[in-house]
């Protein structure tokens, strides 16, 4: 059988308080990197930038496995980047990953399987007049991300469609889902994030049937997206 077709995004923005600086965190490069991954970062000219760029890959890897794998535990030292042959080695499997990056921001997509055309994806600077802190601060991005991946959706021919997540358990929702007429479109996949004041999404057909996301309620909030 082919290998399932998963689909995973991380954002970083590089401006965002508490990105620069990171590298010189002893206690967090112990926790997050393996001692392959901390040389590379110490060794690198820019070692923030390496640093948040094993990170997103890391984060993408782990949204593109656990679509399908709900108990999956997020060790990040247990999930190996390897930038040379753009992989992720995961407990479960490896996952290929692809980086685009600007100044200011770090965008990973992570995924298994093949597609039948490449990803969509994109990064948009968040609207103008978001509040930094409080509860607007975390919907309102998350609103922003989920609308990106849906105009996403648009372009790959599919206009009619809404997002919604899964809710696994209470308080905790899963991958996004794409519905049509109420439908779970199983060959379609989507994720979203967002990071400071960036905002990112990702959409993808895939070419066959496949498993859908564990049974479950759907979540209609505005947490981060997978």
């Amino acid at each position: 059988m082919p290998p399932i077709t998963r689909l995973g995004n991380d954002l970083v923005d590089l401006t965002a308080p508490g990105a620069a600086g990171k590298a010189q965190d002893l206690r967090f490069l112990r926790r997050v990197f393996t001692s392959a991954e901390q040389d590379r970062i110490a060794r690198s000219q820019d070692p923030d930038r390496a640093l948040w760029r094993l990170w997103s890959a890391k984060e993408a890897a782990f949204k593109a496995w656990s679509r399908y794998l709900p108990d999956l535990v997020f060790a990040h030292s247990r999930f190996e980047v390897n930038p040379e042959k753009g992989s992720v080695k995961t407990p479960e499997g490896t996952c290929r990953v692809h980086w685009r990056e600007q100044e200011d921001w770090i965008h990973c997509l992570a995924w298994t399987g093949e597609f039948p055309e490449p990803p969509c994806w994109e990064v948009e600077r968040l609207d103008p007049g978001v509040a930094a802190h409080g509860s607007e601060a975390v919907r309102l991005p998350s609103l922003q991300a989920r609308d990106l991946a849906s105009r996403l959706l648009a372009r790959i021919g599919l206009p009619e469609v809404e997002l919604r997540r899964e809710d696994r358990t209470p308080g905790r929702a899963g991958p996004p889902v794409v519905l049509l007429e109420g439908r779970v479109l199983e060959g379609v996949l989507a994720s979203w994030s967002h990071d400071g004041n960036q905002v990112a999404a990702a959409v993808a057909r895939t070419d066959r049937e496949q498993e859908s996301p564990p049974s479950g309620g759907l979540f209609v909030g505005g947490e981060d997206g997978t």
